[in-house]
């Protein structure tokens, strides 16, 4: 689950990812219980999922905010056609 801390992934039996499907709350019931459950008992996990938590409604706003620019016709083939530029 942490990703980045080997002293403590080798006591965890939570896959990395796992934390952040349970913050946005795409986890299957029984797998959301088992994270609860895991979260009570790890201070790292309980720590990382704390730092997280916000991002949802942040996520929400930037999308709110978001308006896709309609591409259409010759414009969406030239846009396919042309490779991306790269950065520099």
């Amino acid at each position: 689950m942490t990703g980045h801390r080997p002293d403590v992934e080798a006591v965890h039996d939570v896959p990395d990812d796992s934390l952040g499907v349970f913050v946005l709350g795409l986890e299957p019931p029984a797998e959301r219980a088992r994270l609860r459950a895991h979260l009570d008992g790890c201070p790292v996990c309980r720590a990382e999922w704390t730092a997280l938590r916000d991002l949802p409604p942040l996520l929400a706003s930037v999308a709110a905010q978001w308006t896709p620019r309609p591409v259409t016709g010759e414009a969406a083939l030239a846009a396919i056609r042309t490779p991306p530029t790269p950065p520099a």
